[in-house]
């Protein structure tokens, strides 16, 4: 009886983690934070195609391109209900979002969701880097550079350093360099949805 019930607390501790904070439409635009949190899209815009060269939206039934520099809009969300985020420019996966977000920008790297819960970065070439963290306070704060100096500041203000030295990130032989890194990535994510509950 007790490893059954040890075994359910696990899959609970898990789902805390990892599952989606809310159900949003999918392929949308969003005119405030505001709106996307109430799953409120703009009437007759749909999102058409996304990739790292712009967006390109649906609007009643005829087609338009965007650069990120030049998207009228902040939010929108993909076709797997992903949101993403224009900041400077630039536009961002939303990998986690509360009181501390975190990003992926979609220059560096093609985000995908590779279980429930879980998700892969592909580079767009074997000679890329691996794409950088990103984070900001809130989704409409400054989006920053993850430094581990950061990260750790906020690990530890919310008494989480200790578990995070603790929970190694195992790569084992069948791990590809990417695999591996991958772990890490979903890690940094599992603890941003820590530090989010703790912050709550």
């Amino acid at each position: 009886m007790k490893k059954i019930i040890l075994s359910l607390l696990i899959i609970l501790l898990t789902n805390i983690s990892f599952s989606q904070t809310k159900t949003v439409s999918p392929n949308k635009v969003f005119a405030s934070i505001e709106d996307y949190k109430i799953n409120k899209p703009i009437d007759g815009i749909s999102v058409y195609n996304v990739d790292k060269s712009g967006i390109e939206l649906n609007k009643n039934g005829e087609k338009e391109k965007f650069k990120p520099s030049k998207f009228p809009y902040t939010y929108f969300t993909k076709e797997n209900g992903m949101l993403m985020r224009i900041f400077d420019g630039d536009m961002y996966y939303v990998l986690v979002e509360g009181s501390l977000c975190y990003y992926i920008k979609i220059k560096e790297g093609q985000v995908s969701y590779s279980g429930p819960g879980t998700f892969y970065v592909n580079r767009y070439s074997p000679s890329d880097f691996v794409p950088t963290d990103y984070y900001s306070e809130g989704l409409n704060g400054e989006i920053k550079k993850l430094k581990d100096k950061d990260f750790e500041t906020y690990l530890g203000k919310n008494g989480l350093a200790a578990q995070y030295e603790e929970d190694k990130t195992k790569r084992e032989a069948k791990d590809s360099v990417d695999e591996y890194k991958m772990k890490l990535k979903n890690k940094t994510a599992k603890y941003f949805k820590l530090i989010n509950e703790k912050m709550k």
